[in-house]
């Protein structure tokens, strides 16, 4: 029979740390990032062939809104 010589290997354990803030939050970025690169290139162009359009920003309606946070009233 055969027999396997394990005197000399060292058993290699998995990593098993728990991902820190910062990895995290590049991970997040990250994820982030290419899921809007993905959104521009598949789903607005599908939109725009159906003839969905996004709406254009009301100035004066901003302009009000603004007015009106900047004398309390919101």
């Amino acid at each position: 029979m055969d027999t396997l010589d394990t005197a000399g290997a060292e058993e290699k354990k998995p990593y098993s740390g728990y991902a820190g803030f910062w990895m995290r939050f590049a991970a997040y970025l990250i994820d982030s990032i290419l899921l809007n690169i993905i959104t521009l290139i598949v789903l607005k162009p599908a939109l725009a062939l159906a003839g969905i359009r996004y709406p254009e920003a009301d100035q004066e309606r901003i302009k009000e809104l603004m007015e009106m946070l900047e004398e309390g009233v919101l």
